[in-house]
């Protein structure tokens, strides 16, 4: 039988390419933080520049570390009691900010079964969600347990793990952050991912520590990251990508009647997926009452390498959006990006 050299030639290159999960420091995934301003800011026409950065974050950052080591020993059912009633103060306190009139315009199109009392109702739950989402992140590793998770679809993850060259597509609905441990959990393949920074430099180093303890790697966007990523999915990593990531000031995911956008995490997933020959498992988490979880993985989609790049993403986005627009429609007060929506 004749040896394909060729088939050989690039096998080896593939494997010299890839690398292992364990060669990268873990150091690498922190949130990139640039020097504060100067002193000189304070008469150089930057004081409220210097302000936020030297004392209002100092003093918020100060509230987080308070708040999170304060309730991170208790059931979790306290820290969403909690979020339950500061998420509507926090609400009423930005009540005039332009995202929650974008809010308010979104809502009767996404869901336009609601009439203006439903669509007020929706969006006062959203609100609840929201304070939820936010009080319980110290909680996650309780609230991850087995016993208050549901999983739909479950042979789903040991497919991932059977074939590699996953990319799981998901969307930022209930205790999305969650994922990561159950992703951890349920795979003995390693994972990797990518995280947009928050303002605050002391929140992300509170997810930077939560994080470190169980290796969750999660990248934060670089110019070299798409070249890593590639490599460690080529060793043998699966991927996870939250495909409805602010880009340029907006979600653009899902579409709800606009164009496919270029930039924009979805279209980095679809050409990762195009460029490796990937198969792309979407799913998403649910908050369910007294404490528990659902996730959900639906129906993978298999990369059409055959199709030209640009011709994939496209028809894979509209693909994705006609999927999870009805989810997100179905459960619009747990979907935390309704805040990034412009409709």
């Amino acid at each position: 039988m004749p040896v394909d050299l060729a088939s050989r030639r690039k096998a080896a290159d593939a494997a010299e390419a890839a690398v292992k999960l364990s060669d990268i420091p873990f150091e690498s995934t922190r949130a990139p933080e640039g020097p504060g301003p100067p002193l000189a800011a304070l008469w150089q026409g930057q004081a409220g520049l210097w302000t936020r950065h030297h004392l209002t974050q100092r003093l918020e950052g100060a509230a987080q570390y308070a708040f999170y080591h304060a309730v991170r020993p208790l059931p979790p059912e306290v820290p969403a009691a909690l979020g339950r009633v500061l998420g509507p103060i926090a609400g009423h306190i930005d009540r005039n900010r332009s995202y929650v009139a974008h809010m308010k315009r979104a809502v009767p199109r996404i869901r336009p079964d609601l009439d203006e009392a439903g669509c007020a109702a929706l969006l006062a739950q959203w609100w609840r969600q929201v304070g939820m989402s936010h009080a319980v992140y110290p909680s996650l590793e309780k609230l991850a347990r087995p016993e208050r998770i549901t999983i739909k679809g479950a042979e789903r993850f040991a497919e991932a793990d059977r074939l590699g060259n996953t990319i799981y597509v998901l969307v930022h609905l209930g205790s999305w952050e969650m994922l990561s441990h159950i992703f951890t959990r349920h795979h003995e393949r390693p994972w990797v991912g990518i995280y947009q920074p928050q303002m605050s430099r002391f929140q992300n180093r509170l997810i930077f520590a939560g994080r470190r303890r169980h290796r969750f790697y999660v990248f934060p966007p670089s110019t070299h990251l798409p070249r890593r990523l590639i490599k460690l999915i080529e060793g043998g990593c699966n991927g996870a990508f939250f495909i409805d990531e602010v880009s340029d000031g907006q979600t653009r995911f899902p579409l709800w009647g606009r164009a496919v956008p270029t930039g924009s995490n979805v279209a980095f997933s679809l050409k990762l997926a195009h460029r490796l020959g990937a198969r792309l498992q979407p799913g998403y988490l649910l908050r369910e009452p007294k404490g528990r979880s659902s996730v959900h993985l639906l129906e993978p989609f298999v990369a059409r390498t055959d199709l030209p790049r640009d011709v994939f993403v496209r028809r894979t986005t509209r693909a994705l959006s006609a999927l999870f627009e009805p989810i997100i429609a179905a459960h619009l007060d747990q979907w935390y990006m309704l805040k990034e929506l412009r409709l």
